[in-house]
């Protein structure tokens, strides 16, 4: 099995946007069919990006990815809580 990712990615960026919220910027990305998103705040803490990236993920369609600058633990987390999250749901 391989992971077959789009040929193109954007990032969130609030400065160029004009949209403080990382979740709006990925709604609107994703309603224009971008289906692999980087959040990006290079400055923030684990956790402030954390909550920026659950709120992306909220709003993935199928078939998307998130990406988080280049912390993969951070992403587990991630991962994992959104799986929780989806399982307390059912």
């Amino acid at each position: 099995m391989s992971l077959q990712l789009p040929s193109v990615y954007a990032i969130t960026d609030r400065a160029a946007s004009g949209i403080d919220d990382h979740g709006e910027i990925a709604r609107r990305l994703f309603r224009v069919g971008i289906r692999l998103l980087q959040v990006r705040e290079k400055e923030w803490p684990d956790g402030r990006l954390l909550s920026a990236v659950e709120k992306v993920a909220d709003g993935l369609v199928k078939g998307g990815y998130v990406l988080a600058e280049d912390k993969a633990q951070l992403m587990k987390r991630a991962e994992d809580e959104w799986e929780a999250a989806k399982s307390r749901e059912k």
